[in-house]
This record gives structure tokens, C-alpha cells and sequence, in this order.
């Protein structure tokens, strides 16, 4: 069974990075979108994002209380296709679309919670990085 599952998740992910439960770690740059508002939401800060197997997890992100994920990959051609959402009860959801190409990944985070006045607020990150070597 375990090597069915590694061969189905060697054919979904980039056999260059990826290997089936291996970590494959990335240092990534994480930019701001300039309309964010809120509070500790307009600073660039960097991080480093990690896939083991269908796990998910940021390391800022944990400082923060979020647990790991789960994430889905698909294959297209040359890239792979990263989905992930972080959950805590009390910071929200961080929702990660990435594409990794070769050793490069980029993509979106966005954060969203509810804020004191009932109503929900978001905040938006551009991602930029490579596997960390």
C-alpha cells in the first residue's frame, strides 16, 4: 500500500522536489498587498513553508498557534499546483494557492478572521521563494 501511495504522489508532484514523504522545505519572501489594513498586516516578512506528504505547514504561521494543514497538489506539466488552508480557533484561516516550478514557488496567502465588530476581515500576501537548501 505505502508504495502505491508513493508512486500516486510521485505522479501528482514535481519528482524534482518532491518526494513522497520526504519534507521539501521553501524559504519564501512574503510581500504584503498594499491594501491591506489592518493591524501587523502591511510588513514584508519572510518564512519558510513545508510539504510532507499531504501536510502542510508555516513556520510563522505556527508561532502564531495555527496547527499544520492538510494540502492538496496537482501535476500540470512542468509545475505542480499547491492548496492549503492553515485553521485556528482564534487567529482564522490562512489560505495558501502556490505553484512550485523546478525549485521555485509563488503564489497567495490569504488571511482572513473575524474582527471584534462581527464582521469579517481579510488581508492578502504575494509569496516568492525556492526550496531551501
Amino acid at each position: 500500500m505505502r508504495i502505491i501511495v508513493a508512486v500516486l504522489f510521485g505522479m501528482l508532484c514535481s519528482s524534482a522536489v518532491f518526494a513522497a514523504d520526504a519534507p521539501v522545505a521553501f524559504a519564501v519572501s512574503v510581500l504584503p498587498s498594499a491594501s491591506n489594513k489592518l493591524k501587523h498586516t502591511t510588513e514584508k516578512y519572510d518564512d519558510v513553508l513545508t510539504v510532507t506528504g499531504a501536510k502542510f505547514s508555516s513556520k510563522v504561521s505556527s508561532g502564531y498557534g495555527f496547527p499544520d494543514g492538510e494540502c492538496q497538489m496537482k501535476k500540470d506539466g512542468a509545475k505542480s499546483t499547491i492548496t492549503a488552508e492553515l485553521k485556528d480557533e482564534k487567529h482564522g484561516t490562512n489560505k495558501y494557492d502556490l505553484v512550485v516550478q523546478g525549485d521555485k514557488i509563488a503564489g497567495t496567502l490569504k488571511w482572513s478572521k473575524m474582527g471584534e465588530d462581527g464582521k469579517p476581515k481579510t488581508a492578502e500576501y504575494t509569496i516568492t521563494g525556492s526550496v531551501k537548501k
